[in-house]
């Protein structure tokens, strides 16, 4: 099943590709309320709003569609009360697209002149996303083998790699009772014609590991690499294989204690997507569905 979904995820890639070949610009892809770019909505988006309403600097929304949060072909006052009700008051969510990048489905009048917070655009299971810092947090551990699990995410990070665009900022963690990442240093890796080999040889290079799962010190890695870097839409990328504890210890308090120290971490920095390659028992199959709901992701079973 799980190489069913890789190829299927390759068929959508390159049905974006043939999108772009056919002049879906880069500005035509954005997120609705994300006015100031940052690749998130919060109080800055207002703000943004009302200083190109009020300070006479229309210059400063670049992409007038973003800036329309609540869809009605204007840009008004009412845009910068949405995002802060949606924010504050448990008001709606903008409109699609939102949270993701997307386009605009039904056309209208506002301009996207340019816009720079969704960065890459790629395929992962089956689902696109975008982003311009992207991280890969994959368990190596010992029950990652029996179908050829671990060799179908290689060929699949080395596929994402390969398109990655000028600029994304990423970093590759695989972890056990330990972790192997690239680069090795903390700074993340940027990407170019120049530096994808080097992603590759990694790749190809990694082995089955022992048989704990610690994933906290992996995600602790990849978010010492967001803080050296400059990506304003970070996504990471939780893959994980079975059942099984970190260095024998009580799996429900690790993965209650995992829980917490992940999401404290990431403190709303990046959107944490969680898989599982494997049939869990509940209360792992708990903990991903929660560490991505709690860090404004979602949890996939990539063997269903």
């Amino acid at each position: 099943m799980l190489f069913r979904r890789l190829i299927r995820g390759l068929i959508l890639a390159l049905a974006l590709v043939g999108l772009e070949a056919e002049g879906l610009r880069a500005a035509d892809v954005f997120t609705r309320g994300d006015a100031d770019e940052s690749g998130r909505l919060d109080v800055s988006d207002a703000v943004a709003i009302l200083l190109g309403l009020f300070s006479g600097d229309g210059a400063r929304l670049r992409c007038e569609a973003a800036a329309d949060a609540d869809d009605d072909d204007v840009i008004a006052l009412a845009d910068a009360i949405y995002i802060l009700r949606a924010l504050f008051q448990g008001g709606p969510a903008p409109p699609a697209p939102f949270p993701d990048c997307g386009v605009e489905a039904t056309g209208g009048p506002l301009a996207c002149q340019t816009y720079e917070g969704c960065g890459s655009r790629f395929t992962f299971a089956l689902r696109p996303y975008a982003a311009d810092g992207v991280y890969f947090v994959v368990d190596r551990s010992a029950y990652m083998q029996g179908s050829g699990e671990m060799a179908g995410l290689k060929a699949e990070i080395k596929r994402i790699v390969s398109g990655l665009a000028e600029g994304t900022e990423s970093a590759f963690i695989f972890f056990d009772s330990g972790i192997l990442r690239f680069p090795s240093s903390l700074d993340p890796w940027v990407a170019s014609d120049s530096t994808r080999a080097a992603v590759g040889e990694f790749i190809n290079g990694l082995s089955l590991g022992d048989e704990s799962t610690c994933p906290v010190q992996a995600f602790s890695s990849a978010f010492d690499s967001m803080a050296r870097g400059s990506a304003r839409r970070k996504l990471v990328f939780f893959v994980h294989a079975r059942d099984g504890t970190c260095n024998g210890g009580d799996e429900a308090e690790y993965l209650d204690a995992a829980l917490e120290a992940i999401t404290t971490m990431n403190g709303g920095t990046a959107r944490i997507h969680t898989f599982s390659v494997h049939p869990l028992e509940p209360r792992r199959r708990e903990f991903l569905r929660r560490l991505a709901e709690s860090n404004g992701g979602a949890y996939t079973a990539l063997w269903e």
